[in-house]
């Protein structure tokens, strides 16, 4: 119950600004009541428990945005040796996640799950709006804005907006010298910047 704009722990009476923190809070003494054998480590974060203590350390990760694991290619940082292993794929062009239907190779098994729907048929992403479904999370997303009217890639020099990068790349050649637009969907005020860089540029 929420004491003094408070939400406490009716077991350690510890307070919480949000209902939310507390909930996860009392996960901690959940766990201990119900199941004390078989849990050794719990997260101080949000009470997750796992049954050993490097388990805890990679998720742990998730909450301090430590990334030990660099690629010796790129310099990025990953939470899991895994995670770059994965990644220097894209480096090394290895693609050892291979289709039986059709032989063709992926760098993840979550690619290939993905490729594996184009033979299955299956279409797990539904449509809200509309009873039409998909098989990538992508076609999904592009289709919605189609119903909701988002347009979020903007055009730095005369401000028309497209639901699509490549409808706005398509549509920057009528404008001619100005270079490719960045690879995510800018902001505004990413737009108006990248416009004045450009502008000086050309002085």
């Amino acid at each position: 119950m929420p004491i003094e704009n408070f939400y406490e722990c009716d077991v350690c009476k510890k307070k919480f600004h949000r209902s939310d923190n507390l909930r996860s809070h009392k996960r901690v003494h959940d766990v201990h009541r119900e199941k004390p054998s078989s849990v050794s480590v719990l997260c101080l974060y949000c009470g997750r428990s796992f049954s050993n203590s490097s388990n805890l350390i990679v998720h742990m990760r998730r909450h301090t945005g430590e990334k030990p694991y660099k690629c010796d290619f790129c310099g990025k940082g990953f939470p899991r040796s895994s995670d770059l292993q994965c990644h220097r794929r894209s480096h090394t062009g290895e693609k050892p996640c291979i289709c039986r239907v059709c032989g063709k190779g992926f760098s993840r098994s979550n690619k290939l799950s993905r490729h594996m729907r184009v033979h299955t048929g299956q279409r797990p992403y539904k449509c809200t709006y509309c009873e039409k479904a998909f098989s990538q999370s992508n076609d999904l997303n592009l289709h919605i804005r189609r119903h909701t009217g988002d347009r979020p890639y903007i055009c730095e020099v005369c401000g028309d907006r497209f639901i699509q990068g490549t409808a706005l790349q398509n549509h920057r050649r009528a404008h001619g010298h100005f270079p490719a637009p960045p690879a995510e969907a800018p902001s505004e005020v990413q737009a108006i910047t990248y416009t004045v860089q450009n502008i000086n540029h050309s002085n």
